[in-house]
């Protein structure tokens, strides 16, 4: 673990990798986000990707969609970087350069304060093309998913205090018709902080379940019990144990640990083998 934590240090200070044109730098930095893993070269690479996401995201020459496609990607990657650290500071810093740069890409669509959007911004936006609609989407989860983050490492207070505006943050996702982005990570999200917030405060068991068992259904990998979303198995097992389902949540973690991570979610191993191991240990703990 202090190796990773090393490595998400000197990624911070890694310097920015060139490319030729802002389509060669997007290109790039895909492919080097494919190559993340949680270890020292995977972390170092996501960084990289990061980096590269940056560099066409600051060319002039882009246009809004491609722009609003690189700082999305540098969201999502610095996501993966402070995600992998145990050191609370970097957790703290990337996770709010990450919330930034896809604050960034909302802007380019009017979404000047995702608590602020008017019944008009949510028909704006529904009446984007799909492509369109689909990157401002990307865009306000992985916003969501960085604040959420970056509240948790701040400290329960933070955490705390910044609920209604991650709640709010992924309802939107609702209101323009993309709840079912990333494997329905906004439900994903909502679930893990019903579950984690205490109920004198706003959590809720109920609606936890309710939630995940939705995320989970949803995504059901093809004649499983199971989600092809890593995470939504393991949140919605620690609710299933906390509502005194534990045989149910003992099998759908059982079930989950026989898959094949390099292939249950394509383009998300990683986050699957991630998901295994702490389904294991939840395993063990019931």
């Amino acid at each position: 673990m202090k190796a990773l934590m090393i490595a998400a240090l000197v990624a911070c200070m890694a310097p920015v990798a060139q490319a030729a044109t802002p389509v060669e730098a997007i290109q790039q930095a895909e492919q080097a986000y494919a190559q993340r893993e949680y270890d020292n070269a995977g972390v170092a690479k996501a960084q990289e990707a990061a980096n590269l996401f940056a560099q066409a995201a600051a060319d002039k020459s882009v246009s809004n969609v491609m722009k609003a496609v690189a700082l999305t990607g540098q969201a999502e990657a610095i996501y993966f970087v402070a995600n992998v650290s145990t050191d609370n500071n970097v957790k703290i810093a990337k996770h709010l350069e990450g919330m930034n740069a896809a604050d960034a890409a909302l802007k380019l669509y009017g979404i000047n304060d995702v608590n602020n959007v008017s019944d008009a911004d949510v028909a704006r936006l529904k009446g984007l093309a799909d492509e369109e609609l689909n990157v401002v989407a990307k865009a306000m989860f992985q916003r969501g998913i960085n604040l959420g983050q970056w509240g948790a490492a701040s400290g329960v207070a933070q955490s705390l205090g910044k609920w209604p505006e991650l709640r709010t943050n992924m309802d939107l996702l609702t209101k323009i018709g993309k709840t079912d982005i990333a494997q329905y990570g906004p439900y994903r999200t909502l679930g893990l902080g019903y579950y984690k917030i205490p109920a004198l405060l706003g959590g809720s068991m109920a609606k936890a379940d309710k939630y995940l068992s939705t995320a989970v259904s949803k995504t059901l990998a093809a004649g499983q019990v199971y989600s092809v979303n890593g995470y939504n198995n393991v949140f919605y097992a620690q609710v299933l144990r906390d509502n005194g389902n534990a045989a149910k949540a003992k099998d759908l973690l059982q079930q989950f640990l026989k898959a094949d991570p390099n292939t249950l979610n394509p383009g998300a191993a990683p986050e699957t083998k991630a998901a295994q191991r702490e389904a294991a240990e939840l395993l063990k703990s019931m």
